[in-house]
């Protein structure tokens, strides 16, 4: 498959194929005709707003740290998160971010839809 058709099957294998089943009808990957880059997601979903990225995008280190949690996971019955602290200007402009694999997020994901009230909006009252 062409590198430029690719990145498609990959939003609309998120879309139809990755997650849970019972919302397959209410998610679906949305073209990029007429959008801007961040202002609408690649993947329409009820609770998520889905950014899809494919290729080499994720480092080594990342990757073997989310196998070291995966060990842990295991020997703990946790479940396994990596947590990264991302410099963007020096030390004190940093991202902070939470990884997991897939499997993790549906587990995570399936229990928030589960116990969640699709008519609120969690995304603009969240506070941490």
């Amino acid at each position: 498959m062409a590198q430029s058709k690719q990145w498609k099957q990959i939003e609309r294998d998120w879309a139809n194929e990755l997650l849970p089943k019972r919302l397959k009808d209410k998610v679906e990957r949305l073209p990029v005709t007429g959008r801007h880059s961040g202002d609408v997601p690649d993947v329409e979903h009820p609770y998520f707003a889905v950014e899809v990225k494919y290729g080499k995008v994720v480092s080594s280190r990342t990757l073997k740290a989310i196998s070291q949690a995966n060990k842990s996971a295991e020997a703990t019955g946790r479940l396994p998160i990596v947590c990264q602290s991302h410099k963007t200007e020096g030390k004190r402009n940093l991202t902070h971010l939470v990884t997991m694999d897939l499997k993790t997020f549906v587990r995570l994901a399936d229990f928030y839809m589960n116990h969640h009230d699709p008519d609120v909006d969690i995304g603009k009252n969240l506070t941490i």
